[in-house]
């Protein structure tokens, strides 16, 4: 356990593989590796943020390969480029309604993705944000968030 923002703190239960997320602000951004439970990322089956938090720093979940489902409170405004990328047992996301960004390649390469649900408050959506998605049809999300059309 530990901190992961300003007033943002972290704790992991390995008996439910679960990684919890509190406070209230943003989660800092991440590059690579240096997630403070990246040790046990592929442990990780369960992400639960906490309403207070109000976004999901960049490359804060990226290649948790066991990670199959997230909670994400109506406190958050912003999903971080890379949030979730490649995370390859995610079958499942509902955005909640606060949500005004997705950032580039937020969920790209979760290759087990086959619902998503993006609220109308969504206004920008990165670059590749569902890239090698294969599981999601052109009905379920925008083409253009699928693959950037040249």
């Amino acid at each position: 356990e530990g901190t992961c923002g300003e007033k943002v703190t972290w704790v992991y239960d390995s008996k439910t593989t679960t990684l919890t997320i509190s406070g209230s602000g943003a989660m800092a951004d991440y590059e690579g590796d240096n997630k403070p439970w990246n040790s046990f990322k592929s442990q990780i089956t369960n992400v639960i943020i906490n309403n207070g938090v109000t976004t999901i720093g960049e490359f804060a979940f990226d290649s948790c390969e066991s990670l199959t489902s997230v909670t994400i409170p109506d406190s958050i405004e912003t999903i971080g480029k890379n949030a979730f990328y490649w995370c390859t047992a995610l079958k499942s996301v509902t955005i909640p309604g606060s949500v005004t960004s997705i950032g580039d390649y937020a969920f790209s390469g979760c290759t087990s993705l086959t619902s998503v649900t993006i609220p109308e408050s969504v206004t920008s959506i990165g670059d590749y944000a569902f890239e090698y998605c294969s599981l999601l049809t052109t009905n379920s999300i925008c083409k253009c968030c699928v693959k950037k059309v040249s």
